[in-house]
């Protein structure tokens, strides 16, 4: 009686789990198959049990105590001593720890970064290059203006675009120049009154600056170009050089 009971317990114990298909392809021998024959798995020659290291059962009531509880042939022991309630409440309390652990890693699959979201949208045009550098986190150049001209330009590593081509940089140099109001002093003229002339005038300074992390807006940006290391870095910065000057004195001559 301990062979069939035993053949009965490892198939309702493992109900849920899945298996390979039997070697023969008879679903008769096919343990979590609605048409599977108890009495032929037993004649069968070489069929091996899908975990061998089931618990025999004594009796076919432990067998049917194994079914679930609202299935028409499911049998409780009336002599098994129920769980107490701290036991019950503790088992709660576990079942909703992992229910919850395993929500979380769910969330957590699905979660995904916004700004990835925002390259993935990008197919073709100019912003395949903005995408290309996000991915690979490399750095690029961006050259900006303000109202009245080119205003300089600054590299560093692109972490965030959008289609309005605003940026964030990551460890940026920035090269620009910034309009002065001076004073420009002249010698006294000849016959006068002998005091110094004074003359408010505008002078271009150059700046240089290190930064953490800065946002350029859209609206500002007049080039972006890809920075690639070594020679052809520095050959590229000094052609972007050039061409800010030669896009400046086109501004400059338009306006």
């Amino acid at each position: 009686m301990a062979q069939p009971t035993r053949v009965a317990a490892a198939s309702s114990t493992l109900r849920s789990t899945p298996s390979e298909p039997s070697a023969s392809g008879d679903p008769a021998l096919d343990f979590f198959s609605p048409l599977f024959n108890p009495a032929r798995a037993l004649a069968a020659a070489a069929l091996h049990l899908p975990v061998p290291t089931a618990r025999p059962l004594d009796n076919v009531y432990k067998c049917r105590s194994m079914l679930p509880s609202d299935h028409w042939d499911a049998w409780k022991d009336p002599h098994r001593a129920g769980k107490s309630k701290e036991a019950q409440e503790a088992a709660q309390r576990e079942k909703s720890r992992l229910s919850y652990m395993h929500q979380q890693q769910e969330r957590q699959q699905r979660k995904t970064n916004p700004l990835d979201q925002i390259a993935e949208h990008v197919r073709a045009g100019p912003l395949l290059l903005l995408k290309r550098c996000y991915q690979q986190r490399s750095r690029v150049r961006v050259d900006t203006r303000h109202a009245r001209g080119v205003r300089g330009s600054m590299e560093g590593v692109l972490v965030a675009f959008d289609k309005h081509t605003n940026l964030v940089l990551r460890e940026v140099e920035e090269r620009y120049t910034v309009l002065l109001r001076v004073q420009r002093v002249k010698p006294p003229l000849p016959g006068g009154s002998g005091r110094e002339r004074v003359r408010w005038v505008r002078q271009q300074e150059h700046r240089r600056r290190q930064l953490r992390q800065v946002f350029v807006r859209g609206d500002s940006v007049v080039l972006v170009a890809a920075v690639q290391a070594g020679t052809a870095a520095r050959q590229q910065q000094a052609g972007g050089s050039a061409a800010v000057a030669a896009l400046q004195a086109s501004v400059q001559v338009a306006r």
